[in-house]
């Protein structure tokens, strides 16, 4: 029986702070920051979380780590939108929202609404729910409206991503003693298994190609230890490729062209999460920021 390996104390707080209890009530509508403040566009840029002080700030920077940048707001796991003019990302009232960089208007779009991640015309949200009942995969509108269930039990399904072309989905599914990473149709419809780990696998992120799909799964080390590695593996479920080595790596994303992954990993102890890139063959692993920042959950914006 595979069991689940205890998360980092970072990633778990981070984990506490957006994915746990109960659905949250009504939300207001929150006050973003003024638009001058902002970036026109994340087009070329990469945004993610920095961690001080009790908050998580919402921050971007070029590619080569110069240019560093808070956006003003707190927020997790964020997701570019395809034009590179908003941010989706789950807040710690256990909700979605979307900035719109353009006005800096912040708008809630799901309530309970997690990990969320655009489709590739920006034009949906998926999302796994949190709430009283089973954790499934949803979609919704943009704008929070049409809100669509996708998976009806079969365990918890959490973590979902669109393919390129958006006829796909990949998401994984807790049975109880592990997760395992699923496919199905955009519409819910011929879900399949597509890896099962010797533990728990997550954070499934298709390639812009569509060919492969990077992702976390956590591994034996030592006697009776565990790590979190970044794999890549093809949308067939074949070639598996494992990219890092050593540490707790979490939240892997594509460059736009598909040349590097990133994601953050723990080199220093639990309190220190750096970000860092690699080939999707598992050479030339970099350092993009690191030190006494706790920086995680990166996310490319599109290209220039």
């Amino acid at each position: 029986m595979r069991t689940l390996a205890a998360l980092p104390v970072t990633l778990l707080a981070v984990a506490v702070a957006c994915s746990c209890g109960g659905a949250s009530s009504t939300p207001t509508e929150p006050k973003g920051p003024p638009p001058e403040a902002l970036p026109s566009s994340l087009t070329g840029k990469i945004v993610f979380v920095r961690a001080a002080d009790g908050a998580n700030e919402l921050m971007t920077m070029n590619p080569d780590a110069t240019g560093v940048s808070g956006l003003g707001i707190e927020g997790f796991k964020p997701n570019v939108s395809p034009d590179g003019r908003r941010i989706v990302f789950a807040t710690r009232t256990q909700n979605s929202s979307v900035l719109d960089l353009s006005n800096g208007r912040l708008t809630v779009v799901g309530t309970g609404a997690i990990s969320p991640r655009w489709s590739p015309d920006g034009r949906k949200i998926v999302f796994w729910k949190l709430g009283t009942g089973p954790k499934d995969i949803w979609v919704m509108d943009a704008d929070g409206s049409n809100q669509v269930r996708l998976t009806n039990g079969g365990g918890e399904n959490l973590e979902a991503d669109f393919s390129p072309d958006g006829s796909r989905i990949v998401f994984r599914r807790n049975t109880g003693d592990g997760g395992d990473l699923w496919t199905m149709n955009a519409d819910g419809t011929g879900a399949s298994l597509l890896y099962a780990g010797e533990r728990m696998d997550s954070d499934a992120r298709w390639s812009p190609d569509g060919t492969r799909i990077a992702f976390v799964s956590i591994v034996p080390s030592g006697s009776t230890g565990t790590t979190s590695e970044i794999f890549v593996i093809n949308a067939d479920g074949s070639s598996l490729v494992r990219l890092t080595q050593s540490g707790e790596n979490w939240s892997p994303t594509w460059s736009p062209d598909g040349s590097r992954i990133a994601f953050f990993g723990f080199r220093n102890g639990p309190a220190e999460s750096d970000l860092l890139t690699v080939r999707p063959d598992g050479t030339d692993l970099k350092l993009l920021l690191g030190g006494a920042t706790n920086d995680h959950g990166p996310a490319y914006g599109p290209a220039p």
